[in-house]
């Protein structure tokens, strides 16, 4: 949704519709009168404009919530599978680790180095399995291409040679 104040099809808009009313207000006596128009169309103008936007406004601001709420209890499509915005805030400020809860992920997986996107579902019960809990993230490479479809793991302890692929 685009800003009314802002968008000129959206102003285009209000005017047309300011404008209706206000010969609407015009020919209420029955016969026109262009002095009720010209003092009718920019008061209905700025009533409509200022409503509007003030509505616009108050719509993004409850979008805006709604989204952060759906994204703070996972329920946000976009947010990726796993995702626990609790323990991502908590890792940027120096909290629980990258990539979900413990109980989520099957176990906690933190990343040494450069992470490469948000970490999947199946690394941190196969991590786990393995008594793994930092990894080197490898699914870019130093030239920045992607590993996918190479022999090269996905991902790689950093404590002895545990590699990790995604599961087939």
């Amino acid at each position: 949704m685009a800003n009314t104040a802002t968008d000129p099809t959206g102003r285009s808009i209000v005017t047309q519709v300011a404008f209706k009313a206000a010969v609407e207000a015009a020919t209420a006596g029955g016969a026109y009168s262009e002095e009720a128009f010209f003092q009718a169309f920019p008061v209905f103008k700025e009533v409509l404009m200022t409503e509007v936007v003030a509505q616009q406004e108050a719509y993004f601001a409850e979008a805006t919530k709604a989204k952060a709420d759906r994204i703070a209890d996972g329920t946000y499509k976009s947010a990726p599978a796993g995702f626990d915005a609790a323990a991502s805030l908590g890792a940027e400020l120096g909290g629980s680790p990258v990539g979900g809860s413990p109980a989520a992920s099957g176990g906690a997986v933190t990343v040494k180095g450069t992470q490469h996107g948000p970490l999947p579902e199946w690394l941190g019960p196969m991590a786990a399995a393995k008594g793994v809990s930092e990894v080197w993230d490898n699914r870019v490479d130093r030239d920045g291409k992607s590993v996918v479809g190479t022999k090269r793991p996905h991902f790689k302890s950093t404590s002895g040679d545990v590699p990790f692929w995604p599961p087939r």
